[in-house]
């Protein structure tokens, strides 16, 4: 079954490939611009033979006294090469710890290699951050308020013709009163929601910045977004998702509520003041929970 591939740390997985099979080529790249060829060729008179195996493909090479060697690629062919190795890659590490990896949250441990399958949740607080500002707020508030001009002149001059007769039907006057105070500031009530989420959200953007988090049943997923092939309205577009996530990884860490406790705080413990934090702030929100793990994700796809 094919894989739809959100994130790749490129580094880790390499390094993980490496050190369970001692070694690994990470990328050819041979080009110097988008529309630029790079050409190589080597010529000796000592003679060099040689072969290296890697996911896809093999590349062979032979130096010697006539031998001639060229190469040329593009900068798009390269990246092109670069993601299906990197692609393979994932499907090579799979196989190489399916006796190992663990895919019971609840089981997880400190350092397992895990793959996760489960329902979820993705957060991109900077963006979340973003959308709830109170400036915008406040130019949403207005385009709200140009839009529905029309339906408060109907209201208005409704109620002045109510108001001037005789026997007023003042449930239908209040009605009226209200919803014109709706139209007119039709964000009021949520307003203190919006700026509620902002001050969390400016927080956790400096406790995890450059980071998109995935609640799974038992855990939390830090993906680094330079790692990420999807876009920050796609990432928010995930939360209608219904399929499951796949994160292949490894576990940092578990959750302690110790680390809710500053009662207990003293000058010693001032390293712990940053995980204390972020397990305030995300437990508040019930983003993380006592025990969950906390995974470094080496992939994150859907199948």
């Amino acid at each position: 079954m094919s894989k739809n591939i959100i994130y790749v740390d490129t580094e880790l997985l390499n390094s993980e490939i490496a050190q369970l099979d001692g070694g690994i080529i990470t990328k050819k790249t041979d080009s110097f611009g988008s529309n630029k060829t790079n050409q190589e060729e080597n010529q000796t008179g000592a003679k060099i033979g040689g072969k290296v195996k890697v996911p896809v493909f093999e590349i062979s090479s032979s130096i010697g006294g006539n031998d001639k060697t060229s190469t040329s690629v593009t900068k798009a062919e390269s990246e092109l090469y670069d993601t299906v190795f990197h692609d393979y890659s994932i499907d090579m590490l799979l196989d190489m710890l399916k006796d190992e990896l663990k895919s019971d949250e609840s089981q997880f441990h400190e350092n397992d290699p895990v793959l996760v399958e489960s329902a979820f949740k993705a957060y991109d607080f900077n963006q979340l951050m973003k959308i709830t500002d109170d400036n915008l707020l406040d130019k949403l508030q207005k385009s709200f308020s140009a839009s529905n001009k029309g339906d408060l002149t109907d209201i208005n001059n409704q109620l002045k013709t109510l108001k001037k007769a005789p026997n007023k039907d003042r449930t239908f006057i209040a009605m009226l009163e209200q919803k014109k105070k709706e139209l007119d500031n039709p964000l009021k009530d949520v307003a203190h929601v919006f700026s509620a989420v902002n001050g969390f959200s400016k927080f956790v953007d400096t406790l995890y910045p450059d980071t998109v988090i995935f609640r799974t049943a038992e855990s939390i997923t830090l993906a680094n977004k330079k790692d990420l092939r999807i876009t920050p309205a796609q990432v928010s577009a995930l939360s209608n998702a219904s399929q499951s996530i796949h994160i292949l990884g490894l576990v940092l860490t578990k959750q302690n509520d110790n680390l809710n406790n500053f009662g207990d705080f003293s000058a010693d413990d001032i390293d712990k003041i940053t995980g204390m934090l972020s397990s305030i702030m995300l437990s508040s929100f019930s983003i993380l929970h006592q025990g969950d793990s906390i995974i470094q994700p080496i992939a994150i796809y859907f199948e």
